[in-house]
């Protein structure tokens, strides 16, 4: 399956499976949307949220908090796109500097 060009040099560089090599990659995000989604409206995970958001001072501590919280719920979850929407969903208000 894929896209398989006429000259051979070519092939070497481009010929994959097209679509179907992305489809492990789209379950990934679709869980993990999921997963998040399953944790913001159950609130299981604010708990863990309020004690990181409440105990920084400047954006500096929350930067390092924010930091902390993506190594936790990687070691946690063992899944980067995971870390990646909970942090930046639950974070994105707290983290923008004030002007």
């Amino acid at each position: 399956m894929g896209y398989t060009p006429p000259s051979a040099e070519i092939r070497e560089l481009v010929s994959g499976s097209g679509l179907v090599s992305m489809l492990n990659i789209f379950w990934i995000i679709l869980t993990s949307t999921a997963f998040n989604g399953i944790l913001e409206e159950t609130k299981l995970i604010d708990p863990l949220l309020d004690k990181i958001k409440h105990g920084a001072h400047s954006p500096r501590q929350m930067m390092h908090r924010a930091g902390l919280l993506s190594v936790l719920v990687t070691l946690i979850t063992c899944n980067q796109t995971l870390t990646a929407i909970i942090t930046g969903n639950t974070l994105k208000i707290h983290l923008k500097l004030k002007e």
